[in-house]
């Protein structure tokens, strides 16, 4: 098995343990090993007796985990540019690329970080962003978790750099 927190090869044991009347299936979790009793190759898994009601498999995961696609991918070795102050255009641009998120619209609980050629790192994980011309200042477009949110920059005069989410 592939550990699902860790991403490494793990040995998964079931022991059944019977008291009196009761039983239970008590799970063990272990760092694979190259000793006498395994190798350090993954082994095939077995054939499906269908989905898994419980077990190792069934514990919980954080969202960010679950989905090893959202993570950021520190393995290339390059690092990973920030967008442009020409990328993000005049308005957009002179505030920034991290930009603090706030579902009421004044205590923080996310963040975007708008990187180059319009990929987006935010606390759901990857996404999208581009700029939509059609007004002034121009909307910002971010995607993540497969849901589109159209953001508008505030007025500057009205304190400090903002925006509201006019479209989800």
């Amino acid at each position: 098995l592939v550990c699902l927190n860790c991403r490494r090869c793990e040995v998964s044991r079931c022991t059944v343990v019977r008291r009196g009347q009761r039983t239970a299936l008590n799970w063990r979790l272990e760092k694979l090993s190259g000793d006498a009793k395994g190798s350090t190759a993954p082994k095939a898994p077995a054939a499906s007796t269908g989905p898994a009601s419980w077990g190792p498999g069934m514990l919980w995961i954080p969202s960010e985990l679950q989905r090893p696609e959202m993570m950021p991918d520190d393995t290339s070795g390059e690092a990973v540019q920030d967008a442009t102050a020409e990328e993000l255009g005049e308005h957009w641009g002179a505030h920034g690329v991290e930009w603090a998120w706030a579902h009421d619209g004044l205590r923080q609980n996310g963040w975007l970080h708008l990187r180059a050629e319009g990929a987006l790192m935010c606390k759901w994980g990857r996404g999208r962003w581009r700029l939509l011309h059609a007004a002034t200042p121009p909307l910002l477009l971010v995607t993540f978790n497969e849901v589109e949110h159209a953001l508008r920059l505030e007025d500057a005069s009205r304190g400090p750099p903002g925006f509201d989410m006019v479209s989800k």
